[in-house]
């Protein structure tokens, strides 16, 4: 049975469009660069606000220590960014949202890590049209923020215009509770990977939704403390940011 929803599924991707030519060779991954900028463009075009995730002014290219990919050979095409640890995120945290369960508290303000952040389903495989904006969930590992503790904090409301092709579903009412979480929105950029062309696939990455429960916050994401089992609340945070991610070399999706 289950090998024959796998191979269902794996069909379906394929019919609903994802070119053959990423299973070439059994499969290939694709390497990647993230840029994390420090503010985010608002959803009018001009208004900016600082990002609560930052990088350190410079892309995150895949090799070096550092891997940034999208996952084709897990079929989950999530696209995934695993810092050295020479390289560092700052994430600033304010305080959690007034109502939040908070029983592992993180104290607000700025901490540097070498985290670890997954934007799910990258391709928009199982989608009408995966070059169309859409929402995903988004999913960050952050070692050693406070003392030997890794927090997880994520961006995954229970629906999402793209396939989460990497979540136990019994998770998702833990993180929108008490409030729902924000998704993050994907605008896939025109690329050209035909004969001849050499403009690479690329996306911007944002997290700055209004939050219709708990307005005027932007960008909920809710927060555990997984040094613990079970893992602890630690809060839903306003938590807004922008990534830029840009394909290594052409590929048709």
């Amino acid at each position: 049975m289950t090998l024959t929803i796998r191979f269902a599924i794996r069909t379906l991707f394929l019919v609903g469009g994802l070119s053959s030519s990423l299973f070439a060779a059994r499969c290939t991954e694709q390497p990647l660069r993230f840029f994390i900028y420090p503010v985010t463009t608002l959803q009018d075009g001009t208004t900016t606000v600082p990002s609560a995730i930052k990088g350190d002014g410079n892309w995150y290219t895949d090799g070096g220590g550092m891997v940034a990919r999208i996952n084709i050979c897990s079929e989950t095409y999530d696209a995934t960014l695993t810092l050295s640890t020479k390289r560092k995120l700052t994430v600033t945290f304010p305080a959690p949202i007034a109502g939040s369960y908070v029983d592992s508290p993180i104290p607000a303000g700025s901490y540097s890590v070498s985290g670890f952040i997954n934007v799910r389903n990258l391709l928009c495989s199982g989608c009408a049209n995966p070059h169309n904006t859409f929402t995903t969930h988004i999913g960050t590992q952050l070692p050693s923020l406070i003392g030997n503790k890794t927090f997880y904090l994520r961006f995954m409301p229970l629906a999402v215009d793209a396939p989460d092709l990497h979540i136990d579903p019994t998770v998702l009412p833990e993180e929108n509770f008490p409030y729902t979480a924000s998704p993050g929105v994907v605008v896939p950029q025109p690329y050209n990977c035909n004969t001849g062309g050499t403009v690479k696939p690329s996306w911007i990455v944002r997290g700055n939704t209004p939050n219709a429960a708990v307005n005027p916050q932007l960008q909920v994401g809710t927060a555990h403390d997984y040094s613990t089992n079970p893992p602890r609340r630690a809060g839903q945070y306003s938590m807004p940011f922008e990534i830029r991610i840009e394909a290594l070399q052409c590929f048709t999706y």
